[in-house]
């Protein structure tokens, strides 16, 4: 018997082939994305909690454009981007949700888009402060970012993926 697959597996399955597909099409041109989930934060965290985020350079290099999505994650109140590599926790670089401090508390569980919009220059915070949107692509690039989605019951990141 074949197992069945729920429709937000599907949502997920498809949006990762077509990261996957424009990535490759692209020769990664400004394209990345990150799997997240609760394994890849540094302690472990037991979660049926899985996300996507998926980002585009603009042409001009000037935005970066993002949509987070997440499943079966409840108590959600921020997201960001980090600087550091998958084997380390590090410092928050651009906000996710918010766009931008304080944090938002969502109650209950959350399927779908978290988040979606456009990073600039001027949202660089943390080490990456007043530099251009280079910096970051270019740590994303060399494998030194992650996102990570904070809970109520895991404030240090319930899921995390390393942007790639």
């Amino acid at each position: 018997m074949r197992p069945r697959l729920s429709r937000l597996n599907l949502v997920f399955s498809f949006a990762l082939l077509i990261s996957a597909s424009v990535t490759a099409a692209a020769g990664n041109l400004g394209n990345f994305r990150a799997h997240l989930n609760g394994e890849s934060q540094v302690a472990d965290v037991d979660t049926k909690a899985q996300g996507q985020a998926i980002f585009r350079l603009g042409a001009d290099g000037m935005a970066l454009y993002y949509k987070l999505i997440v499943a079966n994650i409840d108590g959600v109140f921020m997201a960001h981007i980090h600087l550091a590599p998958s084997d380390e926790n590090g410092p928050v670089e651009a906000w996710l949700y918010p766009d931008a401090p304080p944090p938002a508390p969502i109650s209950g569980e959350l399927n779908g888009v978290l988040a979606e919009g456009t990073i600039t220059a001027e949202d660089l915070v943390g080490p990456l402060s007043g530099n251009t949107l280079i910096d970051l692509t270019e740590a994303i690039e060399s494998g030194n970012t992650y996102v990570n989605v904070h809970t109520a019951d895991n404030r240090g990141g319930e899921i995390r993926g390393q942007i790639f």
